[in-house]
Formats: structure tokens, sequence, C-alpha cells
């Protein structure tokens, strides 16, 4: 299980069953900018359909703390296409794997 936590100024700590601790730091500023507008596109979270559960697929949950509010959502990798997450999931895996080979 790998999870990152990205606060609104771009901090981010990273944990991993595959790192012996964790891993922090500020990600970028343009970084934060496109995931804000990818949340912005998102926001509020459509309904996502139940189906699409496999045992080998990932499963990604989705937490947005705004404005004292919370909005979360849980997919499985099947369900990412067709519900309008596959960008915000892909561009966050991307600063997943970069921060997990990173080091």
């Amino acid at each position: 299980m790998t999870r990152i936590n990205i606060t609104e100024e771009g901090a981010f700590i990273v944990t991993s069953e595959s790192l012996l601790g964790n891993r922090q730091g500020t990600l970028p500023k343009e970084e934060v900018e496109e995931i804000r507008r990818l949340l912005a596109e998102l926001h509020p979270f459509p309904a996502v359909p139940r189906g699409g559960e496999c045992q080998d697929c990932f499963s990604y949950a989705i937490r947005l703390d705004s404005g004292g509010r919370a909005s979360e959502v849980t997919l499985s990798e099947s369900m990412v296409p067709l519900t309008g997450f596959g960008g915000l999931v892909a561009y966050v895996n991307s600063i997943l794997g970069r921060e997990l080979s990173d080091g």
C-alpha cells in the first residue's frame, strides 16, 4: 500500500510498504497548480458506479478537504477511465513514481 498526502501549499509525505520510513518534501508550484486544476475539474466528485472490482487491481481513494468539508471517492483501477479521474490518477502516480525512485 502506498499513500501520498499533499497539503494546499504542496508539502507532501509519501508512505509505502516498500519504504523503511516515509519520504517528505514540497512539490514545485507548477505541480501544485496542476493538481488544483485537475481537482477543480472533478469537484464536486461524481458518483462512482459499483463494479469493476478485481482481485489484482489497484484501488484509489481520493480525498479533498476544502472549506472545512471533506469529499472522498474510492474507485478500483478498472473504473478510473470510466469516471473522469484518469488525468488526476495518472498525474499523482507520476509524482509517486518519481518520489519512490529518488533516493
